[in-house]
């Protein structure tokens, strides 16, 4: 509780702080792959070669883009592949056997049930990064919702991330919040204006982006990419606290680069990347 608590006031800090200017430049591959649940293609001499490959959550592609080319730029010869999909997801990926250099996970819990099954060392993980959600709304806002009461007004659609899914546990979460703060039956009411449940969590995001839903629920840096849509704020105390984790696998087989990448992800270049996709640092 303790921590949460100090994720939520690291939160309240950075929305109001000033952060750096950092260029958003285009990425040089998909900033979302959906996890196709096969093992990533690696190279036959990988052992030997400057290639790290990085299991991430999803929610960090833009940053982990821009970061990633940093890295390449600056270490010539040096390949961050990046193998994309949901926390859990990708932490039952490594528990069959794939193979990966670096786990980053947007839910402590899925970081924890690697390291009770060996493949992380407890004092490898470094909870370094922090989010929230938010509720996002098309640019026109033809349904007119301003506040969290008018989700469960009649007639409006609603897209939510599957409740497997990591950001689908946190809305969930979100709602149990919600039920608590503005009386019993709010959830229920919610609940029954959701259109469909998406099985990415991308998806969410670009079905209000296409105007195809009146409102969303996605993290807080995914709107950072789009500033054209609207939103709804979520406040701390209904919020829940997103704490990302990262840490070199037992069986990494570049321990070298992968140790270069995670030096970069919490050096003062890495964190301005992620401060202004409005993600907080964790000290």
């Amino acid at each position: 509780m303790k921590r949460l608590a100090i994720i939520l006031l690291l939160f309240a800090q950075v929305v109001s702080a000033c952060a750096p200017t950092v260029t958003l430049l285009e990425p040089s591959k998909p900033v979302f792959t959906q996890d196709s649940g096969e093992s990533p293609a690696l190279p036959s001499n990988r052992n030997q070669s400057k290639t790290v490959v990085v299991f991430a959550d999803d929610s960090l592609g833009k940053a982990l883009e821009i970061i990633g080319q940093a890295i390449q730029e600056a270490n010539p010869g040096m390949v961050v592949d990046f193998q994309y999909g949901d926390s859990r997801s990708l932490r039952a990926r490594i528990e069959k056997g794939a193979l990966a250099d670096v786990f980053l996970s947007a839910d402590p819990a899925e970081m924890d049930l690697l390291v009770a099954g060996k493949y992380v060392d407890a004092q490898a993980v470094n909870t370094f990064l922090a989010n929230q959600l938010v509720v996002v709304l098309p640019a026109l806002n033809t349904a007119n919702l301003s506040t969290l009461q008018d989700l469960s007004k009649p007639g409006v659609r609603l897209v939510l991330a599957d409740k497997e899914l990591t950001l689908g546990k946190y809305t969930q979460q979100v709602l149990d919040n919600l039920e608590k703060s503005m009386g019993a039956g709010t959830r229920e009411s919610v609940l029954k204006n959701v259109v469909s449940y998406e099985q990415d969590a991308n998806q969410v995001f670009r079905k209000v982006l296409l105007d195809q839903v009146d409102a969303g629920v996605i993290y807080l840096s995914d709107l950072k990419t789009a500033p054209q849509l609207k939103s709804i704020t979520i406040p701390t105390e209904n919020n829940v606290p997103v704490a990302y984790s990262m840490a070199i696998l037992s069986k990494a087989m570049n321990p070298g680069p992968a140790q270069i990448f995670m030096d970069y992800m919490i050096s003062p270049k890495g964190e301005a990347v992620f401060t202004q996709l409005k993600f907080a640092q964790i000290r």
